[in-house]
């Protein structure tokens, strides 16, 4: 419960700001909401997508916690675990290439030059 409500609860006040027709409870293990229907089933949805990601090892920030909420309000609707929850690894490959600087027949200039 301390990772979903986050340091000195600051996911819950992003959350609490972003909801602002529902009265939100936490008590314990508890969170309790009061409001509008169709804003509490948002508010459910977007719960059990961070306990998804909580599950999966990552961890919550008010901004992870401020996009999530974006993305369930979006039509169509995203699923915020899906995309938190992704390993990006970017893999490039350096080739190395000789530069040489040296003053030759092939190398004309004074500036650097790739030469063969």
């Amino acid at each position: 419960m301390v990772t979903l409500l986050g340091p000195a609860d600051s996911n819950l006040r992003a959350i609490e700001s972003s909801f602002p027709t529902l009265a939100i409870t936490v008590r314990g293990n508890e969170i309790s909401f009061t409001g509008d229907l169709e804003e509490a089933a948002k508010l459910e949805a977007l719960i059990n997508e961070l306990l998804v990601v909580i599950r999966s090892g990552q961890a919550l920030s008010v901004d992870s916690v401020t996009r999530s909420i974006s993305m369930l309000r979006h039509v169509p609707q995203d699923h915020p675990a899906e995309v938190l929850s992704l390993n990006i690894v970017s893999n490039f490959q350096y080739r190395q290439q000789s530069w040489k600087n040296y003053s030759s027949k092939n190398c004309k200039s004074k500036a650097l030059r790739r030469c063969n």
